[in-house]
């Protein structure tokens, strides 16, 4: 968890871990790789290195499960930053996120971004990448209030759902479903139904 709870969305920026014997790489994936911003970038570059990290280039290394990440330093955002995205119409791909999650269109580092609070949703172009589901970094996540009605607005504007809403709170108290945006990013959408704040007001 990088960012402190503070009742302004249902769910603060998480990652979630979990365990995968055969998880693939994230390069050659549609989600390429993920964002920290740090102080200073060739410290951290070389730490990760002395702790199992591939160097790849300047402020990108390979961690050992074969994650992508990129260090930034951006001074008034530290801690997590931004997911790249590697797809054939980055412009088409940011007016599928804009219109279904919001967002402000920017730039970042010289990047196409959509910016959702302090993290960034970057895109650069690539051909035939693969989908995310099974690679190291599997799928994207939001955290709508209300679920139905999320899941309906998101089926009017022709979204495809790979996992209908579950109907009850799972045993962490939340309500999940699966999406795919164009090109094979998987999206699980997080209701924290138990919560109070997490529900519709």
């Amino acid at each position: 968890m990088f960012e402190p709870f503070t009742g302004k969305r249902p769910l603060p920026v998480q990652l979630i871990f979990l365990r995968s014997a055969d998880a693939k790489p994230s390069e050659g994936s549609v989600i390429d790789s993920i964002g920290f911003s740090v102080a200073d970038v060739a410290a951290k570059t070389k730490a990760l290195e002395a702790a199992g990290a591939k160097v790849v280039a300047p402020g990108v290394v390979v961690d050992p499960w074969g994650t992508k990440i990129e260090l930034v330093n951006d001074v008034p955002g530290r801690g997590f930053h931004h997911v790249t995205l590697k797809v054939p119409d980055p412009d088409a791909t940011l007016r599928w996120f804009t219109t279904n999650f919001g967002g402000a269109r920017t730039k970042m580092s010289g990047r196409d971004a959509v910016r959702y609070e302090r993290t960034y949703l970057a895109v650069i172009k690539g051909d035939a990448m693969a989908p995310s589901q099974g690679r190291s970094i599997d799928h994207l996540g939001f955290g709508p209030r209300n679920m139905n009605g999320e899941a309906a607005a998101l089926k009017a504007q022709g979204v495809t759902f790979t996992a209908e809403p579950s109907p009850m709170p799972n045993q962490f108290g939340h309500r999940t479903a699966y999406v795919e945006a164009p090109g094979g990013i998987r999206i699980e959408l997080v209701e924290h139904a138990t919560c109070t704040w997490g529900r519709a007001p």
